[in-house]
């Protein structure tokens, strides 16, 4: 069975895919600059209003950006914030692999999902 064959829907593979073409600033245009990414940010992934609770750092073992929060005491990546932000939360986009699609064009898309599912 061919990659084309069957759906694109293996969240390991996506999370890769996605973390390895995009980071926060690519996905969304309140993550660029420097202030954005070395200082404290509000977390996107809960309400808060009067202090940032989240900071990024690089994890050099993935080579990719994370954010981290601190009130929930967990890692974001840029995959996390396509699927739960995007996708779910905002509705900009049915899928991951929707955005994927979007974002790299079908047959990119379809080329890296096949390498990274032969590798993961």
């Amino acid at each position: 069975m061919t990659v084309t064959d069957k759906k694109f829907n293996n969240r390991r593979v996506l999370r890769k895919v996605v973390e390895s073409n995009f980071s926060f600033a690519n996905v969304d245009s309140k993550f660029v600059g420097k202030d954005a990414l070395s200082g404290n940010v509000y977390c996107p992934f809960h309400e808060n209003y009067h202090t940032p609770a989240a900071r990024f750092y690089w994890e050099d073992e993935r080579d990719i950006l994370i954010l981290y929060c601190y009130k929930e005491r967990r890692r974001y990546t840029s995959y996390d914030y396509v699927n739960l932000i995007m996708c779910e939360s905002m509705q900009k986009y049915p899928s991951v692999e929707y955005f994927c699609r979007q974002k790299l064009g079908n047959s990119n898309f379809e080329e890296q999902y096949k390498v990274v599912s032969q590798n993961v």
